[in-house]
């Protein structure tokens, strides 16, 4: 979606399905306010997260109990999975956003190869830039031995002139 999304009050998704919201180029102010305990369906989306693919603005949005559980992926694709995005393309930015006390782990072991970037905050910055985020007690996992890719903190993956600035609050 594109436009201006204000949050004005925190969100709890305790047994709600969520997808995602696939493509985000708008505005979105999360006032400081909180999304909670949300664990993402299982989809055939390359990119997961609150947001999947970003090439807007996100800010000061909290999110807390975040579970990307185990999803099967398809043979030889490339996955990226984080908190707040998967992917968070040119032009896009994420600014004192905070992932916490959640779960980035999504291969599950089927016996098929792949590569994913998973990271507390975003995926894989591919040109986007992400500043003054943090992530609390937040784990992000590749999976098995015959997935690669990398995982951080932050971010599982920068590249195209991607920047990750002053995060740590």
């Amino acid at each position: 979606p594109q436009g201006y999304t204000s949050l004005d009050a925190d969100l709890d998704f305790t047994d709600k399905n969520f997808k995602g919201i696939q493509k985000f180029s708008g505005t979105f102010f999360g006032n400081g306010h909180t999304i909670s305990n949300i664990e993402i369906a299982p989809t055939f989306y390359s990119a997961y997260g609150i947001f999947c693919e970003v090439t807007g603005n996100i800010y000061d949005l909290n999110v807390k109990n975040f579970d990307l559980g185990y999803h099967t992926f398809q043979e030889g694709g490339t996955y990226a999975a984080g908190g707040i995005a998967g992917i968070l393309r040119s032009g896009g930015e994420i600014v004192r956003c905070e992932v916490r006390d959640s779960k980035i782990q999504n291969i599950k072991n089927t016996g098929v190869t792949g590569t994913l970037y998973a990271g507390g905050i975003v995926g894989w910055i591919n040109g986007g830039t992400v500043n003054g985020c943090i992530a609390w007690n937040t784990k992000a996992r590749i999976g098995d031995n015959r997935v690669t890719g990398y995982s951080g903190g932050l971010a599982g993956r920068i590249d195209n002139e991607g920047t990750l600035r002053c995060s740590g609050r």
